[in-house]
């Protein structure tokens, strides 16, 4: 958009100086008032020209030879992006010349790529006073009326212009930003798309932003949060993936927030799993695998509260819970519990940092389990041809409440964990309807698990996909995935053959496909299907394969997010 007002404003300083020729003396539209202009104190975001007693001066298009010059050496500083300069100068040409309506229109831009939206309003005021006809002044003002959430004011100045075809493009790009703000992306896409399809300046940011509406949309993040909860078994009782994935998740979607600083998501279920465990993946011990079937219902509330939210931060706090009951085997009910203050700084327009910190505190069979603490750092990087690629680091501290009765504390699984991550997001047309974006998710991590008992040292790895689209009927959206992981241990299993005692190797692969129903913008309903197998070298006479086992799970979920 700025290529396009640098543009405008040259046309009109063209337009303005042939006139001039024409004939000097001649007025600009004006109206009598009481009020007289004076410089704006540039101190002061919100503060407009000042009362006094004296007429407005009329627009005018003719100055002093000095005038002309300082005009011409401040503009040059504008297009040289010395912005300071340029306001200096600007502000200097007002103060000599009330009436000079090229200089508040030059002043008011010089404002508003720095950031100064409230001055910037004020400059464009004054120049719309001078001449309310001027359509780039409407056009710049609008921008600014967005970036201070004036949606309304906004709509206002687009109004004055978005029927001339010469603007319409421009017209539909800033609507576009409109939307997009106020988390229509829809509406915003369909916006994007005209103003891009008309091409000129307006084309690489209308693809920009388009970009970023089909990136963010509310579809993609609730997939994204639906398949980590339940597409591989309940793996957002994993630490390591949930919270790298709702700090992604607040990335995508921090375009598309309520105004309310609070939210409020609740997921009820019920599954069918043909082998109850207590974890779906890194089994520590064989007596955390049932090899039962059973039902079971779910229930995950989470809630979040924003207390300091800006432009450019988000402060807050995060609560979220995961609760099992079992209908039968009722002494592996699982109740986790997690809380812990978060931060997304957007460091430039398409780079967020983003850290988390969560204390967790699980109970198996209704008995204390585990404690834990966990840090999360995290950078993502949105591609603004569409995509994105987030980098995190996660350490846990964890204390498992009880051990094997072992003096030398070979099964101690109290200690530290280090993890690596990556995830990138690929746009792609979706497999039902080219004219509707899907996405994949390729990730890998990578955890050093330094515990304090020599049998549970290691580095396991993970490789991931997901496929995301909607389907083109009933507002469904399917979602495809899997993992691998394959955990190396450093040291022999005392869970092996004494004679012959092996360092354990461990191969898992999940599989998983699941169908969301968007009843509403707050409601869906959910129906998925997943298969794990995990396989061990490990092998223990008159108990077999310990660690080897395969399940299904079959869940229907509600989810209602307020």
């Amino acid at each position: 958009m700025k290529d396009t007002i640098k543009r405008s404003g040259v046309v009109l300083i063209l337009t303005l100086a042939s006139a001039a020729t024409v004939s000097l003396g001649q007025d600009a539209p004006t109206e009598p008032t009481t009020e007289a202009v004076t410089p704006v104190d540039q101190t002061d975001a919100s503060q407009a020209p000042a009362q006094g007693t004296q007429a407005e001066p009329q627009a005018h298009f003719s100055r002093s030879a000095e005038g002309e010059i300082l005009f011409q050496e401040t503009q040059g500083k504008y297009y040289r992006n010395d912005l300071a300069g340029a306001e200096a100068g600007f502000s200097q040409l007002t103060q000599q010349d009330g009436g000079d309506v090229q200089a508040w229109y030059f002043l008011g831009l010089a404002q508003l790529d720095q950031g100064k939206y409230n001055d910037s309003v004020a400059s464009f005021d004054q120049a719309l006073r001078l001449d309310p006809t001027l359509t780039e002044v409407h056009a710049a003002r609008a921008k600014a009326h967005i970036a201070l959430q004036q949606y309304d004011l906004a709509g206002n100045d687009i109004a004055e212009f978005e029927n001339d075809p010469a603007w319409q493009a421009q017209a539909a790009y800033l609507k576009g930003q409109i939307y997009y703000a106020r988390g229509d992306l829809d509406q915003a896409a369909r916006s994007f798309e005209v103003a891009r399809k008309a091409g000129g300046v307006e084309e690489e940011s209308a693809e920009f932003y388009q970009g970023l509406t089909y990136l963010r949309m509310r579809d993609l993040v609730r997939a994204r949060s639906i398949y980590r909860e339940a597409g591989l078994g309940g793996a957002d009782r994993d630490p390591t993936v949930a919270a790298a994935s709702r700090q992604l998740d607040d990335v995508l979607a921090s375009q598309q927030r309520s105004s309310r600083p609070w939210e409020l998501q609740i997921t009820t279920g019920y599954e069918y799993d043909t082998n109850v465990l207590l974890i779906g993946s890194n089994i520590a011990l064989p007596t955390e695998i049932s090899n039962r079937e059973d039902g079971r219902f779910v229930l995950q509330p989470r809630g979040s509260y924003s207390f300091y939210r800006k432009p450019n931060i988000d402060v807050g706090v995060e609560a979220n819970g995961y609760f099992t009951f079992q209908q039968d085997i009722t002494s592996f009910d699982i109740s986790s519990y997690q809380i812990g203050p978060y931060v997304n700084y957007k460091l430039a327009e398409n780079l967020h940092a983003s850290a988390r910190y969560g204390f967790n505190y699980v109970e198996f069979g209704h008995e204390k389990y585990l404690t834990r603490h966990l840090i999360t750092p995290q950078l993502t990087l949105i591609n603004p041809k569409g995509g994105y690629t987030s980098a995190y680091f996660q350490y846990q501290l964890n204390d498992f409440a009880t051990e094997y009765d072992d003096p030398l504390k070979t099964f101690d699984r109290d200690g530290n964990s280090y993890v690596l991550g990556l995830v990138q997001g690929i746009p792609v047309p979706s497999l039902f309807d080219a004219q509707q974006k899907a996405n994949i998710d390729l990730s890998y991590r990578v955890t050093y698990q330094d515990t304090q008992g020599q049998e549970y040292q290691g580095i396991l790895q993970t490789l991931g996909v997901a496929y995301y689209t909607p389907l083109p009927f009933w507002n469904l959206r399917l979602d495809l995935g899997g993992t691998l992981t394959y955990e190396a241990y450093r040291n022999p299993s005392q869970f092996d053959d004494p004679g012959n005692r092996s360092r354990r190797r461990d191969l898992e692969y999940v599989l998983s496909i699941g169908v969301t129903h968007k009843i509403n913008d707050k409601a869906s309903l959910r129906v998925d299907y997943a298969y794990t197998n995990h396989n061990s070298n490990i092998e223990m006479t008159g108990s077999g394969d310990p660690f080897d086992y395969n399940r299904s799970i079959v869940g229907v979920r509600f989810i209602y997010t307020f």
